[in-house]
């Protein structure tokens, strides 16, 4: 898909998309623990924590 920000929990979908060069919000979810969004170079792969964080994230960002 052709979207320039995605939102999803899952930790391989996160890294393909963040690898493809896209913007990503991973869902926090137990299963993606090990995913550490501040790293240098991951600054596009930002963790949030419900819906309406990932839309402050959004907004703040445009």
């Amino acid at each position: 898909m052709d979207y320039d920000t995605f939102i999803d929990d899952s930790p391989i979908n996160a890294i393909k998309i963040f690898d493809a060069g896209k913007s990503v919000l991973l869902y926090n979810q137990p299963w993606n623990q090990d995913i550490i969004p501040k790293k240098i170079d991951m600054t596009h792969l930002i963790r949030v924590y419900s819906l309406d964080h990932a839309i402050h994230i959004l907004q703040n960002k445009l």
